[in-house]
């Protein structure tokens, strides 16, 4: 029973090769931290934002290069239709006499200015039916058609890729003596809007090179924060230390997380506090509990030392009790034997009644005491 109360010593845990191994594993992961934000100032997320910001501005850049091109289109184009037009009435001007005399020598002298002018790659002047009264440069194109869209002092205008094509009525009065058609070359206007292209796209690339180095700094002051609050929370997960503190660097969301981050160190602190004292205090209750055990472990071990040592007192009073009844049977016994054989032997001799009674009555009484004294040894 004593053995049942013995003690016995805890084997270590189990679970400590696992926590050192846990411990390896957030040291590696602290000096990962650490490398990759001296390195990147931030990691791989300092490079995402850099290049998200340099997509930005190129897709602006681009979006703008796009708008000024198309400005530019319309703007030459424009040019081009004045150009058309004006010349295209100075033509007319000069070509009216030449319509109301139907002087062709006229009107082949009213085209000769022209030759002085490289963009114009045609002008004809026809008569008000259609025909062709003087030309100058390519063949007359089909334009019949659009003779009918003429009225007093307006323009018809038609351009394909190359080429813009005006037609302007020649009126004297509210008749309409004839036309001139004009074509001019959009080479000039495409020229001019090549070299704007080529310098907005250099403008454009200057833009992007110099927003390299800026979107560097601005993702490096983003991402920096996080970088040192990731190497702040890798050195707490290594050391459980919950007193730590990360640094507040910008007034900013990132500072807002930095905020929130130290408040929940702040809980946790309070949580292992908590935690430490009702560990403290069971440490003390089960020392407590612990000292009761073993006083009562003692008591409990003195109560059975006693209760031995009653119990072998009792067996050796018992023992000697069945020795002495045994020697008191044996003792006892053997004189009454003696009394009952000779009342035996007396009665068989010739007695007279009374003296018969007398050794009936000895045996009788011998042997009720005999019984009784069996009935006593049995019963010890």
């Amino acid at each position: 029973m004593s053995e049942g109360l013995t003690s016995t010593t805890a084997e270590p845990s189990p679970t400590a090769s696992a926590r050192a191994t846990a411990e390896v594993a957030a040291q590696a992961l602290l000096d990962d931290a650490r490398r990759r934000s001296r390195k990147t100032g931030g990691g791989t997320l300092a490079n995402r934002v850099r290049t998200s910001m340099l997509v930005v501005v190129s897709a602006v850049l681009l979006c703008v290069t796009l708008v000024a091109n198309l400005a530019e289109y319309f703007e030459a184009t424009e040019e081009r239709r004045d150009y058309a037009q004006t010349m295209a009435r100075l033509l007319a001007a000069n070509s009216e006499a030449a319509l109301i005399f139907d002087d062709v020598e006229g009107a082949r002298e009213a085209l000769e200015p022209l030759r002085t002018e490289r963009s114009i790659i045609s002008a004809h002047v026809h008569r008000s039916d259609g025909r062709s009264m003087a030309s100058y440069g390519e063949a007359a194109t089909a334009v019949g058609q659009h003779a009918h869209d003429l009225t007093a002092g307006s323009a018809v205008f038609e351009q394909r890729i190359d080429t813009l094509t005006v037609m302007v009525p020649v009126h004297d009065g509210d008749s309409m003596l004839g036309y001139v058609h004009l074509a001019v070359s959009m080479r000039p206007a495409y020229e001019g809007m090549m070299e704007s292209s080529i310098l907005m796209a250099l403008l454009a690339l200057a833009v992007f090179i110099a927003s390299i180095p800026v979107a560097r700094r601005i993702g490096t002051r983003i991402v920096a924060p996080l970088g040192q609050l990731s190497v702040t929370m890798s050195d707490i997960a290594l050391r459980s230390d919950f007193s730590t503190r990360a640094s507040r660097v910008h007034d900013d969301e990132v500072g807002d997380l930095v905020d929130h981050f130290n408040a929940l160190l702040g809980q946790l602190q309070d949580r292992d506090a908590i935690l430490m004292s009702r560990q403290i205090q069971l440490e003390s209750e089960v020392d407590a509990r612990t000292h009761e055990l073993l006083e009562s472990n003692e008591s409990l071990r003195a109560a059975v030392v006693e209760i031995v040592e009653a119990r072998d007192a009792a067996q050796q009073a018992s023992d000697a009790k069945s020795q002495v009844l045994a020697n008191m049977s044996h003792e006892i016994r053997s004189p009454l034997n003696g009394v009952i054989g000779m009342a035996e032997l007396l009665r068989n001799t010739s007695l007279d009644d009374r003296q018969t009674h007398f050794c009936r009555t000895i045996m009788t009484s011998s042997t009720a005491l005999l019984g009784v004294l069996n009935d006593v040894l049995d019963l010890s």
